[in-house]
């Protein structure tokens, strides 16, 4: 087993609490975590994160690598210190659906700017990939669900870095998953 180095501890990020990044040794890929929404993804080392608020963006300026909530994180606030706040807590307009219906919510979304030339619905997980239609950039999508979060892990990149992006892309598709025995054991 490869030993793991700490990179970077208490990275903080707006509505996304401490997040970690590990880097395994002779490794070209760190492994993400969110310790809110507790789910992991492994990132090429060529791409550096980038805060963009309620975003988790990995880039290098031509490659971009976004990994999302659809819902909002909100903070109880701490009545007896008003600058305080509380654990968070997370509401979903796509809380309670199943993998299926939210699929089938988001290829209506999508239809809109992607030209859709794959989907296809998993057991635990959904992919959707295609042409963004403004600019032709090459568009993939994994999408994994709890039942309370649903996490989208996007990959967007011009044809001329195609054998970089797809390698990027096969690693999303392999890597991003909720984790809940790491973010405990790492605390």
């Amino acid at each position: 087993m490869k030993k793991l180095l700490l990179i970077l501890l208490c990275l903080p990020m707006i509505g996304f609490g401490q997040n970690l990044i590990l880097k395994a040794k002779n490794s070209n890929h760190s492994i993400y975590i969110d310790k809110v929404l507790r789910f992991q993804i492994s990132v090429d080392s060529i791409l550096e994160m980038r805060n963009d608020g309620f975003n988790n963006t990995f880039s290098n300026n031509e490659i971009y690598l976004t990994v999302s909530c659809d819902c909002s994180i909100h903070y109880n606030h701490d009545e007896n210190d008003p600058g305080r706040y509380g654990a968070p807590f997370i509401v979903s307009e796509l809380a309670g659906r199943n993998l299926k219906e939210i699929y089938r919510i988001d290829l209506v979304r999508k239809n809109k700017y992607i030209d859709v030339t794959y989907s296809k619905l998993n057991e635990d997980n959904y992919v959707i990939s295609g042409y963004r239609k403004k600019n032709n950039s090459i568009y993939y999508q994994k999408t994994i669900t709890d039942g309370s979060i649903t996490i989208n892990g996007i990959i967007e990149y011009p044809n001329s870095s195609k054998e970089i992006g797809d390698n990027m892309a096969s690693l999303l598709y392999k890597s991003l998953k909720f984790n809940y025995t790491i973010i405990k054991t790492i605390d």
